[in-house]
């Protein structure tokens, strides 16, 4: 493969990934490109040989004879609905403690006040203006 617009846009147009541009312009690519052309027909029968392949496997006789066995004993499995429901429960309790701390915690780590007025209020000593005496 020696074209580089093999490289860049011939998966694209196999695809049909490409706009109506690109795609006009590959065909008339094509129409001149031997290594573009030759990597398209591989690329044609890799697909229609995946198509036409027997790739299905069928389970063996045993293991549905197992299976169906396994469904008719009715065994419970450890998912059964009381568990789910006390797991659930469990789940939602945690996520409520976690909500009362952070709904505890955070508004006195993140205070949205304005920390340059509660720090002038700390320094400067309120005074009377009629008496000028501090309050």
């Amino acid at each position: 493969m020696s074209c580089d617009l093999t490289r860049s846009a011939l998966h694209g147009y196999f695809d049909g990934e490409l706009s109506a541009a690109s795609n006009a312009d590959f065909k008339r690519h094509l129409q001149h490109c031997s290594d573009c052309v030759l990597e398209l027909a591989t690329q044609e029968f890799v697909r229609d040989s995946l198509q036409r392949a027997p790739v299905y496997a069928f389970a063996p006789d045993s293991l549905k004879q197992r299976v169906r066995a396994h469904l008719r004993s009715g065994v419970r499995t450890d998912a059964s609905p009381q568990r789910l429901i006390w797991q659930w429960l469990a789940a939602a309790a945690a996520l409520l403690v976690v909500a009362l701390l952070v709904w505890r915690v955070v508004p006195n780590v993140h205070d949205d006040d304005d920390y340059q007025a509660g720090l002038a209020a700390g320094i400067v000593v309120p005074m009377c203006a009629r008496c000028n005496q501090a309050i």
